[in-house]
């Protein structure tokens, strides 16, 4: 085995994030919401901001915004809810709930991540169509495969989330976007497609299962200036409802010898939860324990944010790593043609205990966080090409 490695990033994502009601109500023609069968409770939000103080990483979040629509916006339009023409979120929204909500995710280390309104499409007279929002699907051989609408609708849709975003005063930037239900077999061009579109609402991450993909050890590819990479359950089953689930039972992600991996843990609002939400808390230590199991994988690193995440997943798809007589030279060349426009010229690279690095042409090394067998240091680098001596 290497004694050093460029680490895949990590960070932990949860889908669903804003629904009130968290009941599954598919079996009355609507969204089957969070999962969890109680209202959801301010003390639900202020869990997600404890336990990323606990860590002190952030967790990435898919918002759902219906539930938040304070000002009907989306009455009237049809396609999006289960009640276009009596929508009246209004009358039924709690107003002095909601803010605190919103006060607490404005505030909170989470990164925002667009997941839908509703979560799904509907016809004119309120019929569920399927639970992919921003897609239709078909039977195509025998697989679910996803089928462009237009870039007409798929703006529509997140014009729509922004307007209410706006309308509840929410300042932190959406960088990242969730297809409800995933984009099943998408194609190639479906992924070119789609990004352009995400990319003029500031889209720059697009987490999927990526079924298309297969079994590939790819973890990302660049569209149109949007990375798409894989979002990727645990091993351990955790049903997107479950709710007073163990963290204790989870698998860790990304060792050497891992396939398919991923930057991102894909996961859902319930997991974190309990049923009384005043008890939510009881689970942040054996939630911070994963993360202390996590970060111990050689050959991962838990990033800070999902922006360092997807940033270091550039270097783990990209750089082109060699080593001779002591020096390894690690040439950024593809990672310059494919970086994003918010790209950073930093990565990180693990050593095990015994290998340190003595030098660094091309970057400034420094050490970043040590482990029980290996320490992780941070390049910041301003040539395409770096060579460390070891």
């Amino acid at each position: 085995m290497s004694t050093y490695t460029i680490p895949l990033g990590y960070i932990f994502e949860l889908d669903d994030l804003g629904w009130d009601d968290g009941r599954d109500l598919r079996l009355y023609g609507k969204a089957s919401r969070s999962g969890i069968p109680r209202d959801h409770a301010v003390e639900d939000y202020e869990m997600l901001d404890k336990l990323t103080k606990a860590t002190g990483k952030h967790l990435a979040t898919a918002i759902v915004l219906g539930d938040f629509d304070k000002d009907n916006i989306l009455r009237g339009e049809v396609g999006v809810t289960h009640d276009p023409y009596g929508w009246n979120r209004a009358e039924a929204i709690d107003l002095e709930k909601a803010e605190k909500c919103v006060r607490i995710m404005e505030n909170a280390d989470i990164d925002y991540m667009v997941h839908g309104l509703l979560h799904g499409r509907y016809t004119e007279d309120g019929r569920m169509i399927n639970e992919h929002e921003f897609i239709n699907t078909e039977n195509i051989d025998g697989k679910e495969t996803a089928v462009y609408i237009s870039d007409e609708e798929v703006e529509r849709h997140l014009s729509l989330f922004f307007k209410i975003y706006d309308s509840l005063g929410m300042k932190k930037p959406v960088r990242g976007f969730v297809n409800p239900g995933g984009i099943c077999y998408a194609s190639e061009k479906f992924l070119d497609q789609m990004s352009k579109v995400l990319y003029k609402f500031g889209i720059r991450y697009w987490a999927d299962p990526l079924l298309s993909w297969g079994f590939d050890d790819t973890v990302l590819k660049v569209y149109n200036g949007v990375a798409v990479f894989r979002w990727k359950r645990n091993k351990t089953p955790m049903p997107w409802q479950a709710y007073d689930f163990d963290p204790d039972t989870l698998y860790t992600f990304n060792s050497l010898d891992d396939t398919r991996k991923s930057c991102l843990h894909g996961s859902h609002w319930s997991n974190f939860l309990r049923y009384n939400p005043k008890r939510n808390v009881e689970n942040i230590p054996a939630w911070v324990d994963f993360f202390k199991r996590q970060g111990e994988v050689f050959g991962s690193m838990n990033s800070t944010t999902l922006a360092e995440a997807v940033n270091q997943a550039f270097y783990y798809q990209f750089a082109d790593v060699k080593e001779k007589d002591g020096v390894i030279a690690i040439d950024l060349c593809e990672v310059e043609k494919n970086k994003l426009d918010c790209h950073k010229d930093e990565f990180f690279i693990s050593f095990l205990h015994g290998t340190e690095p003595k030098s660094c042409e091309g970057g400034d090394i420094s050490l970043y966080e040590k482990h029980d067998k290996f320490d992780i240091y941070k390049i910041i680098h301003s040539e395409s090409k770096v060579l460390i001596t070891f």
